[in-house]
């Protein structure tokens, strides 16, 4: 594991430590804890207590957890209604079991549980359901998937993946349909093994942090519709090697491909007039970027080169930036391009096309302007003056 990654999950686990210290009065009844509320006879399931003497996994659940409709405790029967924040993120539970009863559950439920395989909502409960044998916690009312684990389907009524849905899960096989419109933030944070990721054509927003941290996501196609990547949305995304962009796209966010160490040529679409803050930042095995349009898009300051960290120094890269023919001059009055080289060698291509390849037409480039004699099936060139996938 990376210096990067590991810092980054260090910092989620001592979020995870302090809520334990925090949170509210934790009674052990029947394996496992609650608090209580005496006036309204209602009991919420919490964390286990945290105790520094014991062995980290003995701080989280295990197993099979069926979380019953009631609890007793003293002379009093309370109506178990909730789940606590961070109760069951990163443990060792196999299956879950969630009663009719329970009306609030939030987001970061499964979070880090490696073991998970079966996740079941009573049939009778009005707020949660977990359709067609999904193995997901799904909010009825909004067709919102709140939490998934390693064996999620995801049903093809759902709309949204919720905030924190998959975070930290092993979900190689997952497939999103295309009825969902929308990835929450960090929705697949810290997800490992997400391949070649399709983001079907419905989805129109991916919001803050969505991919962020995602080992194993090789390469993503967003789809056309998506106006901005939101700031960190595929930050620390270190064998990301291939991005599509959309020609609907407009902004790209802060961060949004920071640290994306396998990432070495991108293609920013005409449609593009802002580049966040460090949009690329610490991805230093750039070496090629194509601007589709004549007019520089408004770039924010260290979008390229340098460290995530303060106390680490990496120089500053050498780019090679294609820009459409006459455009050279603009381009070369933006400030944060003024250090890499600018080459006037691209047609303005515009829009994306599948070519077949035995009847390609003869002249082919790939991205950063270099004639390309056998093009390689898959791969993304300039034809025509058009972006297209051979």
């Amino acid at each position: 594991m990376t210096k990067t990654k590991t810092i980054c999950r260090c910092i989620l686990l001592a979020t995870i430590l302090m809520t334990s210290v925090t949170s509210y009065a934790q009674t052990l009844v029947g394996g496992l804890y609650y608090s209580f509320d005496a006036q309204k006879k209602e009991a919420t399931v919490e964390q286990k207590p945290f105790d520094v003497n014991l062995d980290l996994n003995d701080n989280y659940y295990k197993g099979d957890i069926v979380i019953p409709e009631t609890v007793k405790y003293g002379n009093v029967t309370y109506t178990v209604t909730k789940i606590r924040y961070w109760s069951f993120v990163h443990s060792n539970i196999v299956s879950l079991k969630i009663p009719a009863t329970v009306r609030e559950i939030p987001d970061q439920l499964f979070g880090g549980c490696k073991y998970l395989e079966k996740v079941v909502v009573d049939k009778n409960n009005k707020v949660f359901d977990s359709r067609d044998n999904c193995n997901a916690v799904i909010y009825t009312e909004t067709n919102e998937l709140i939490a998934g684990c390693k064996n999620t389907v995801i049903p093809s009524s759902v709309t949204r993946i919720a905030n924190f849905g998959f975070y930290e899960v092993n979900v190689s096989s997952i497939v999103i349909p295309n009825t969902v419109t929308s990835i929450g933030e960090n929705a697949f944070m810290n997800c490992i093994g997400l391949g070649d990721f399709v983001i079907p054509s419905s989805v129109n927003q991916i919001q803050q942090g969505a991919f962020l941290s995602s080992y194993g996501l090789t390469s993503v196609v967003i789809p056309e519709g998506i106006t901005e990547i939101a700031d960190a949305a595929f930050n620390f995304c270190e064998d990301l090697r291939t991005v599509i962009l959309p020609n609907t796209l407009e902004e790209i966010g802060e961060g949004a491909f920071g640290n994306c160490y396998s990432l070495s040529e991108v293609v920013i679409p005409a449609s593009v007039t802002s580049i966040g803050d460090g949009a690329f930042r610490g991805s230093n095995n750039l070496t090629s970027i194509t601007f589709l349009s004549a007019t520089p898009p408004e770039m924010g300051a260290g979008i390229f080169g340098g460290t995530f960290f303060l106390d680490e120094v990496a120089p500053d890269l050498t780019i090679v930036i294609h820009v459409p023919k006459g455009s050279k001059d603009a381009y070369e009055k933006v400030a944060e391009l003024q250090n890499h080289i600018i080459i006037d060698d691209m047609p303005a291509p515009t829009g994306i096309s599948v070519i077949d390849g035995e009847t390609a037409p003869a002249i082919i480039y790939s991205i950063d302007g270099k004639r390309v004699n056998s093009p390689k099936k898959g791969g993304l060139y300039i034809i025509n003056g058009k972006k297209s996938i051979y």
